[in-house]
């Protein structure tokens, strides 16, 4: 009797498969080599947007008919916006002798003599330090739209 041996035409159709796909895998890897990377569109470049000053002192509350207050030592003082938090804490925007605005937090030295004091929704307080406010500073109302 003769042993048996595994069926022909499953080694065939096997070994069929196994060269088909090793085929189709050099197609796609020439493909792949000889198309490159495809072309991206080319993106502008980020130009940032140029803020008016004018506009961004209306946004943080200063208009025009707010003039700056003298402060002791004749130093013009304009309060440009107020932002307060929680139990004390909070920023006052202030110009101080015409010179670009500056977030001051409270206690601290806005011009000789003068510390920030206390702030208010749409106001601040200035004095000397460990003294009584001699300064008040309060942006004006905002319009009824």
């Amino acid at each position: 009797m003769a042993p048996s041996s595994p069926p022909t035409w499953w080694l065939r159709s096997s070994t069929f498969v196994v060269a088909a796909l090793a085929g189709a895998s050099a197609v796609w890897w020439v493909l792949q080599l000889r198309g490159g990377t495809a072309q991206v569109p080319a993106v502008p470049p980020f130009v940032a947007a140029q803020a008016e000053p004018a506009a961004l002192l209306a946004i943080l509350g200063a208009h025009e008919n707010a003039g700056p207050a003298a402060a002791p030592g004749n130093v013009a003082i304009d309060l440009i916006g107020v932002v307060t938090g929680p139990a004390g804490k909070g920023y006052a925007l202030l110009s101080v002798a015409g010179a670009p605005a500056k977030a001051f937090g409270l206690g601290a030295t806005v011009a000789p003599g003068l510390v920030l004091q206390s702030l208010m929704p749409r106001g601040a307080a200035l004095g000397p330090s460990g003294g009584s406010a001699s300064v008040q500073l309060s942006l004006p109302a905002l319009a009824k739209p």
